[in-house]
């Protein structure tokens, strides 16, 4: 009997509402319907969900030409398996609108002329490269790790209704000039400039550290936002914090990039408290849109532990007796 395999089921049961769900692992060991992501979105139709074992045996590069929910194991599992879901890249083709990512450690993403796509908790060492008439994207408590370029629209994409939530960004976003692109309670922490022709954009509850937020800068609304350490800590209108420390918990003085062991929530004192947009904090713990999750983890039923109370040999027609704890985190 594998924990792995019961974790399957409790994911299966705890969501009965998803149309078919699928199950993929590349571990022999620990077996699931498929072995291959690609076996999977063969079999899947529109709707279906398909859950991608953690067994950091990365599972190569995989084509999305289907609305489908996929749903890793985190990108820092806090389970007593602690093995991760990882791709090398991911291509959005015709046929992935309204398609779902979650929870993946992931290379890079690409997608042209799709629309209404969500990208939550996910790790990307590379970059999100989107062309094309996108619109309706949300990007919600991932981090992006890389300090080159991290999310690239290209000089002519068709970007409207962007919904930027609660990211970590360690480099750069170029050419976001569609309208309507709206950043809420992000985290900047490239050691320069944070945008390469950013134009139409409306930033919220944002803090900047290190990370430059008016070089290149066109036309945009900056409200309730922070910058600290950057090489030009001024913003180009709006009320802002300028030059001033938001006191996290556990970071370094000098500023760094992103790490699991920093603490991005607040000191009492922070002059981030109750500073944001309707009076919350800013940050990414702050605000009412989406959840920052650390470590990535899906919200969704997991099984945490899995023990054994009594021999895992049994006669036939005897009986195994185990312990279970499982949570769901917001």
């Amino acid at each position: 009997m594998k924990s792995h395999i019961l974790l399957f089921c409790l994911l299966i049961v705890g969501n009965a509402t998803f149309a078919t769900v699928r199950t993929v692992s590349n571990d022999p060991n620990s077996p699931g319907q498929y072995t291959t992501i690609a076996a999977a979105i063969t079999a899947a139709a529109n709707g279906d969900t398909i859950y991608i074992h953690g067994t950091n045996i990365n599972y190569g590069s995989i084509t999305i030409n289907k609305s489908l929910t996929i749903i890793g194991s985190s990108h820092n599992p806090q389970n007593q398996n602690v093995s991760r879901s990882i791709v090398n890249a991911v291509t959005l083709q015709a046929g992935s609108s309204n398609s779902r990512i979650i929870g993946m450690v992931i290379g890079s993403i690409s997608a042209s002329a799709i629309t209404d796509v969500t990208i939550s908790r996910n790790y990307l060492s590379g970059v999100l490269d989107v062309s094309g008439a996108s619109p309706n994207w949300r990007i919600e408590s991932n981090v992006f790790a890389t300090s080159g370029p991290n999310i690239d629209l290209h000089s002519s994409t068709t970007a409207i209704n962007w919904y930027l939530i609660k990211n970590v960004f360690n480099g750069q976003l170029t050419y976001f000039n569609a309208a309507y692109i709206y950043f809420y309670n992000n985290l900047f922490l490239r050691s320069t400039d944070a945008f390469y022709s950013m134009n139409y954009a409306y930033f919220y509850n944002n803090i900047f550290y290190r990370a430059n937020p008016i070089y290149n800068v066109g036309p945009s609304i900056f409200e309730r936002n922070l910058s600290y350490q950057c090489g030009n800590n001024n913003f180009p209108n709006g009320t802002n914090l300028v030059g001033v420390d938001p006191k996290f918990v556990s970071f370094p003085g000098a500023g760094a990039y992103f790490d699991y062991a920093h603490s991005y929530k607040l000191q009492a004192g922070s002059p981030c408290i109750d500073y944001g947009i309707d009076n919350e904090d800013i940050g990414l713990y702050g605000g009412s849109y989406g959840v920052y999750e650390q470590n990535g983890v899906p919200n969704i039923p997991q099984m945490r532990e899995f023990n054994l109370t009594s021999s895992s040999t049994v006669p036939v027609g005897g009986s195994i007796n185990f312990n279970v704890k499982s949570t769901i985190r917001p």
